[in-house]
């Protein structure tokens, strides 16, 4: 620690070139309305994949990613299944608002 012992003002305030950025002060969860998913196997063990995406303004998801694979064979597919899920957007103070998002794809019997 360092003593501000010559400090004048308050040591706490924000600099007076700082720029303030919009807060929000009501937030909510982007909230999912379709999200199909993978057909089930009749074979084998279940499996996941983990992608991260962006829930856009408009619900839809957008810049996806594969995060983790148990099965790489299977992650174009659920890329392909992500791009199709849409969702009430996030909301910050009343306003659409874009969040990043894991997504988790299971993949039952496959």
């Amino acid at each position: 620690m360092i003593s501000l012992a010559e400090s004048a003002g308050n040591v706490l305030a924000a600099p007076p070139d700082a720029k303030v950025l919009r807060r929000c002060t009501t937030f909510r969860r982007a909230i999912g309305q379709s999200m199909p998913q993978p057909g089930s196997g009749s074979r084998g063990p279940d499996s996941d994949v983990v992608v991260r995406g962006v829930i856009e303004r408009d619900g839809r998801v957008s810049n996806t990613l594969v995060q983790s694979s148990e099965r790489p064979d299977l992650n174009a597919e659920a890329l392909g299944l992500i791009g199709q899920w849409t969702f009430l957007p996030a909301m910050c103070n009343g306003d659409p608002n874009p969040t990043e998002a894991s997504f988790v794809v299971h993949f039952h019997g496959r």
